[in-house]
């Protein structure tokens, strides 16, 4: 199995220090690099802010590395490229990159079973821009799943499952308990269920794993696109509650996750 590079996050790296990374990955052919090095590299192609040496290098690499994509052939190796796809934020695979995918599933010639793979992610793309290329200084990025997670969850208010945060045991001191230094014990409210947004989740969850039956959803492209579905009326749906009603539809019988992928799950 040929070593494949990795080159961690580059957004947001200094001019010089990003240089001197990529460097030797520029030369690596496509089967020797992570694909979270890939799509950064390709969208740092498309970025003005290298320098003029560098960016030449820049384009050089993604006129190689279009080449060899489009060299990918349909069945388990062009599978293989869209899953691993899948793994990253919508937000970071570059426009071009989008587009140069796109291009490929649309010419004559490509099995039509290469462009159902690609489907889920090109949904998810026009719904989520690209996010652009940051050189050198820029605040530290707030991750996609940090910020879906501050809405209310399903599970506080109107939730399923478990409370994110347990109510903090007051203390007495002995003078104000009478002597007493024992707890007074906390009476948790019940847990309740938002039926309708449960409901509507649900509905909606089933509505795009039913489009792809063969081999489901990745989780995260599955959780974005019913969170974007929900914005007009449920607009503080959180990515734990989509995760949270995909359990609560696990325990139903009505859906299964192999493999970090969700998918309907058969009847017989």
């Amino acid at each position: 199995m040929q070593h494949r590079v990795g080159i961690g996050n580059l957004r947001g790296m200094d001019p010089i220090t990003l240089e001197v990374t990529i460097t030797e990955a520029l030369r690596r052919p496509l089967p020797q690099l992570e694909v979270a090095a890939l799509v950064d590299l390709y969208a740092l192609a498309e970025s003005d802010a290298p320098s003029k040496p560098l960016k030449r290098d820049l384009e050089q690499f993604r006129a190689r590395i279009d080449r060899e994509i489009a060299d990918l052939p349909d069945g388990s190796v062009w599978t293989a490229f869209v899953g691993e796809l899948e793994s990253l934020e919508p937000q970071r695979i570059s426009a071009g990159f989008r587009v140069l995918l796109s291009e490929l599933v649309s010419q004559e010639g490509r099995a039509p079973s290469s462009r159902a793979t690609l489907s889920p992610l090109q949904e998810i793309w026009a719904e989520i821009p690209a996010e652009p290329f940051v050189v050198g200084g820029g605040s530290a990025r707030v991750e996609k799943h940090e910020v879906m997670n501050r809405s209310e969850p399903l599970t506080n208010r109107r939730g399923i499952g478990i409370s994110e945060s347990k109510p903090k045991k007051q203390r007495r001191s002995r003078a104000a308990s009478g002597g007493s230094s024992k707890p007074k014990k906390i009476v948790v409210p019940p847990k309740t269920i938002d039926l309708e947004k449960l409901a509507f989740l649900s509905g909606r969850c089933m509505e795009r794993l039913a489009k792809y039956r063969d081999k489901g959803l990745a989780e995260q492209i599955l959780v974005v696109g019913v969170r974007k579905q929900a914005e007009e009326s449920f607009p503080d749906t959180s990515s734990r509650d989509v995760v949270e009603t995909l359990k609560h539809m696990e325990k139903q019988g009505k859906v299964k996750k192999s493999a970090g992928r969700w998918m309907v799950k058969p009847r017989w």
